[in-house]
């Protein structure tokens, strides 16, 4: 089971995002948030990604996208 510490100041929406792509690899991880704070850029940087995708510009999220932004939002430790 993995345990995953999720940093706050992040939405809703971007949260649920990050669930399910963790949940997919790892069905049985743990959510916690603390108190942490990611930067403004980051959240941005990601919801411009996924504002492009959206609008037909992106067919998907490159994963290296994804992962450099899950990177920067999740801590996890096995």
């Amino acid at each position: 089971m993995r345990e995953i510490s999720i940093k706050t100041d992040i939405s809703d929406e971007v949260l649920e995002i990050l669930k399910a792509v963790v949940l997919v690899s790892d069905p049985n991880a743990v959510f916690s948030c603390n108190e942490q704070s990611i930067s403004d850029d980051d959240e941005r940087d990601f919801a411009q990604i996924l504002k492009q995708r959206d609008e037909g510009k992106l067919d998907f999220i490159a994963f290296d996208d994804m992962q450099k932004y899950l990177n920067s939002v999740i801590e996890g430790t096995k």
